[in-house]
């Protein structure tokens, strides 16, 4: 399986770029989910280590962000690919709440 992120990344784009969702959603709410998504690719392993909490505040922030990305992809306009990307975005919130290795979720 490839990892949680990259999955979603290419879910994105492909949802809101290929489908023409993107011209329906204010660019800036486009910006915010990609930019949620990267926010836990890049801090997740500053906030879990071996399956164990190493930093509470980061750990808070990642299972903020993972929801919150989560929240934004389920408001997105329905169009082909939307249950796929709600999908990733649904792995990306588990494995944060598993507290999945860091490779996983990168």
């Amino acid at each position: 399986m490839k990892p949680l992120l990259l999955r979603l990344t290419a879910l994105v784009f492909l949802l809101l770029v290929a489908t023409g969702i993107r011209a329906q959603v204010p660019e800036s709410e486009v910006r915010q989910l990609w930019q949620l998504i990267d926010y836990v690719g890049v801090d997740y392993s500053g906030a879990v280590s071996n399956g164990a909490v190493i930093s509470t505040a980061e750990y808070a922030e990642m299972e903020e962000f993972a929801e919150r990305a989560f929240q934004q992809a389920k408001a997105l306009p329905n169009s082909a690919g939307k249950a796929e990307l709600l999908a990733a975005a649904q792995a990306l919130r588990s494995a944060v709440t598993r507290k999945a290795d860091p490779k996983e979720v990168s």
